[in-house]
């Protein structure tokens, strides 16, 4: 029986190329985050865990988060996000190329409009469960502090 071995970010970049060529550069970029997102049987290799740490540095910014939770009901072009975010046009464009160039958004030009919409859902699980480990740091907390008060 085989065993599953995590491909480094080397492996990717060619099998994205290979896959450009083929398929448009979402499709491909799907394909790669499917593979990224299989479990590995041994520790993640320096350079995967470098693409961890560069897609968690983007999820980093509460902008970012700001304009995921945007778009989590659908697709949103620039003026619509604008206005959902209060963000300058400037200063969401800026975030918006960064999400896009990780994966995490598509952009799709309409017109004289491009919409952006989530292309990595798991991005929401992935919230969802940062923040009930929060949530369950906070109530142990809260339980801690009522036990030591005095009685």
């Amino acid at each position: 029986m085989g065993h599953h071995v995590q491909p480094d970010i080397h492996s990717f970049i060619v099998i994205e190329q290979w896959l450009s060529l083929v398929l448009d550069r979402v499709e491909s970029r799907l394909i790669i985050l499917f593979i990224m997102a299989s479990p590995p049987l041994s520790s993640p290799s320096p350079d995967t865990l470098a693409t961890i740490a560069e897609y968690f540095k983007v999820l980093s910014e509460v902008s970012r988060l700001q304009i995921l939770y945007s778009l989590r009901a659908g697709a949103m072009n620039v003026m619509e996000l604008t206005a959902a975010t209060g963000f300058s046009q400037a200063n969401l464009s800026k975030h918006l190329k960064i999400m896009t160039q990780v994966g995490i958004l598509s952009r799709q030009p309409k017109g004289v409009s491009a919409y952006y919409e989530i292309i990595d859902p798991h991005v929401f699980d992935l919230c969802d469960t940062v923040l009930g480990g929060i949530g369950d740091r906070l109530q142990q907390q809260t339980q801690q502090f009522l036990q030591d008060l005095p009685k």
